[in-house]
């Protein structure tokens, strides 16, 4: 997807902007915009997408299930973040762009 990332995130981000639109598409489509999101390596993209992605799964409290796997989805969200703050990118993706190594 590393190829069509930007693309991606422009996408999710202009379906987030229209609040209206987005909040009548189904939850999984909501999930799939949001995690573009969570793809980039701009730190405050990431963080306004897990706070975004909070606020829409709100309605899904009442199904326990989903609502639990979700808040898996916002964890993985922090532990971008949290990457992100340490590395300023994702290291993971250092060999795939042919990039240096991030060192702490």
């Amino acid at each position: 997807m590393l190829v069509y990332d930007d693309l991606a995130q422009r996408v999710a981000a202009d379906a987030l902007a229209d609040e209206e639109g987005f909040a009548q598409l189904p939850w999984g489509h909501r999930l799939f915009l949001h995690l573009a999101l969570m793809e980039s390596e701009d730190p405050a993209v990431v963080r306004d997408a897990a706070n975004s992605f909070l606020k829409s799964v709100q309605p899904l409290a009442r199904d326990k299930s989903a609502f639990n796997t979700l808040k898996g989805v916002h964890k993985q969200f922090g532990s971008r973040l949290a990457c992100l703050r340490t590395f300023g990118r994702y290291p993971f993706r250092n060999e795939l762009l042919g990039r240096e190594l991030s060192l702490i």
